[in-house]
């Protein structure tokens, strides 16, 4: 009987470890997957679908799902169109790409709460860079750009698109310019394409058509300063927007209407007539024509008692036929060829010509100037003739007459700079303005990509620009400048100082981006066992225990290889690089327990657990044997 207890404790002792040994191996570890067929309750799950359209059919692409407790990365042809997941309630990131393709959206959140979920993508082709540079145009000119259908405007020097491959039809256009090329086409092929425009400032023609002069008549027009003759029936000018005065210039024999006027040029061509009339046969054109005055002086011919007087070099009467006395009037300084004389109009037209020659007398020509400061040195060239100075005034002596001159000083601009003057019987004074000359200081980046913003403080001034360059007017003078670092991208120079000097000067920051280590590191594998990783497309074979990489800021996927009968506990996931180095630890196991460590359903407590639990199991059966020995063949 006592035998009989013995054994029924030895065997309710194994019984016991065994259901040990089942209940471990039937629950699964913090955070595992249950085994199937657990009786294990689960949290309610949705169904939310992926929709994908625009890719061929076959065209592999990727959605990647991030939430609580939740990673997922899946790759799925075109073919079927969509992805279904099945999710708890909550918040989740998502990312969708396609290689070679752009997706809309290409990430986001969505929330599931309580029903099924459609996310809708539509997958387009990726679009590159198409910029336009204008060159030519002043500050702040507004010039635009029609590419494809699309318009864009602009006062800075650039105008940028986003378009994919293909060949695309552009016009461009500014207000009083022509551009070069005013229109055309360009083609993009996988990769950013940019166009120069050169802009001139339009004219137009001004046109006067004369109508009742004999075939062959030479006649003129003085229009914008510049007198043009004909002896056809048209005239023709090119000027640019404005208003302009001209003077039909007289012809012996005929009468002009008008004969002067002033018209405007705004974008279009301009044309006036000019009706010529003949001299009524009673009376004839007698004209006074002098050489030798300066240009405008005021001179008088006395014809019969009548007085003419103008700053032109004709002076006209109409008079019958006759007898008449003519005097010329006096200017001072200088001395006419014919004091006074008679003429006799005989059924013709009549010309007296009139020579003027200076009078030797020498008048003081003074230029003074204002806005420069003490002891800058300036100079005037007068007739040929320069003097220069730091004071306030410049002499010179001069005879009757007209005389060209130009004015200068280093780093400054004279109003007027050049010109001319008229000496006649009197002194002469000339004031020169000078202001500070601008030039242009420009700020030049190379390296960023199209469109991303930069920053420059200049002398305390903040400019952001997002195109490659801006340009500041400045005078002559050091102005010191800082960069503001941009996070990812580092260039030479973050700050320092630019001297202009008599001209443009550019400073360039050519900017490269930064790249960190980023290390995934192995615990586990024997030191001679090969392993490999895959990261942003780049594989490394494992050495020493670990594999390294070198990227810029950004989020990335890593994908782990090992040796055959080895698990670790990630194979694949993301890596963040924020401006620092990053590190991936992988710890690597021997795969065992049929594969219940591996696959995450045992934590390593119950490993040890269960290695507890089979030392008494073996040592329960042992006590068993031992104790059927002792007591020897059962009884018959």
């Amino acid at each position: 009987m006592a035998a009989t207890r013995r054994a029924a404790r030895s065997v309710v002792v194994v019984l016991v470890a065994l259901l040990s040994i089942l209940t471990l191996l039937s629950v699964p570890a913090a955070g595992a997957t249950p085994a199937p067929g657990a009786a294990i309750s689960h949290p309610t799950h949705y169904v939310v679908t992926f929709q994908q359209q625009g890719l061929p059919r076959g065209t592999a692409w990727d959605v990647t799902i991030q939430g609580p407790n939740h990673h997922h990365r899946g790759d799925y042809p075109s073919r079927g169109g969509s992805d279904k997941l099945s999710l708890r309630n909550g918040t989740y990131n998502f990312t969708v790409s396609a290689a070679g393709y752009t997706a809309s959206p290409p990430n986001g959140t969505f929330t599931v709460s309580g029903s099924n979920l459609y996310e809708n993508e539509t997958f387009g082709p990726p679009t590159y860079g198409a910029s336009f540079v204008e060159q030519g145009l002043p500050i702040s000119t507004q010039w635009s750009v029609v590419l494809n259908g699309t318009d864009q405007s602009s006062e800075a020097t650039s105008l940028s698109f986003r378009v994919p491959n293909g060949s695309y039809s552009f016009s461009v256009s500014a207000v009083g310019f022509v551009a070069t090329p005013e229109n055309g086409s360009l083609s993009v092929d996988g990769s950013n394409v940019s166009v120069t425009v050169e802009f001139v400032q339009s004219s137009y023609t001004v046109t006067f058509s004369e109508q009742g002069l004999p075939s062959e008549t030479v006649w003129s027009v003085r229009l914008a300063g510049e007198t043009t003759p004909s002896n056809s029936s048209t005239i023709s000018f090119s000027l640019p927007n404005g208003t302009y005065s001209f003077t039909v210039g007289p012809q012996a024999g005929w009468v002009a209407s008008p004969e002067n006027g002033s018209l405007s040029v705004n974008g279009t061509p301009v044309a006036r007539s000019i009706l010529w009339s003949p001299v009524p046969l009673s009376q004839y054109m007698v004209s006074f024509s002098e050489t030798g005055l300066p240009a405008g002086t005021t001179w008088s011919v006395t014809l019969g008692g009548v007085e003419s007087l103008g700053n032109t070099t004709v002076l006209s009467f109409l008079e019958p036929n006759g007898s008449l006395s003519y005097e010329i009037g006096a200017v001072v300084g200088w001395n006419p060829s014919l004091l006074n004389g008679s003429v006799d109009v005989s059924g013709a037209p009549l010309d007296v010509m009139i020579r003027w020659t200076a009078n030797g007398t020498l008048y003081p020509v003074n230029f003074s100037e204002s806005g420069l400061p003490s002891n800058v040195l300036w100079n005037v060239t007068l007739n040929g003739v320069p003097r220069e100075s730091m004071s306030g005034s410049l002499p010179f002596e001069e005879t009757n007459g007209s005389y060209s001159f130009v004015a200068s000083s280093a780093g400054y601009t004279a109003s007027p700079a050049s010109g001319t003057i008229l000496v006649n019987g009197s002194p002469v004074r000339v004031l020169i303005q000078w202001n500070t000359t601008d030039y242009s200081l420009v700020f030049v980046e190379t390296g960023l990509p199209a469109g991303a913003s930069w920053t420059v403080t200049v002398n305390g001034t903040v400019r952001t620009a997002t195109a490659a360059e801006f340009a500041l007017e400045v005078g002559n003078g050091s102005y010191a400048f800082a960069l503001q670092p941009i996070p990812g991208w580092t260039t030479p120079t973050y700050s320092g100082e630019i001297t202009v000097l008599d001209g443009p000067t550019t400073q360039v920051f050519p900017w490269t981006q930064v790249v960190y280590p980023v290390t995934v590191r192995e615990t586990g594998l024997p030191p001679k066992e090969s392993w490999s990783v895959t990261l942003d497309g780049i594989s490394r074979n494992g050495s020493s225990g670990s594999a390294s990489f070198e990227l810029p800021n950004g989020t990335y996927t890593f994908s782990v290889t090992l040796p055959a009968g080895y698990a670790a506990n990630a194979t694949s996931g993301p890596v963040r690089v924020e401006g620092a180095p990053a590190l991936v630890v992988l710890t690597v196991l021997a795969e065992g327990l049929n594969g219940a460590l591996a696959h995450g359903t045992l934590s390593t407590s119950q490993v040890l657990e269960v290695v507890a639990v089979a030392v008494l199991v073996v040592g329960a059966g042992i006590l068993w044997v031992r104790d059927r020995r002792n007591r020897g063949p059962p009884t018959p």
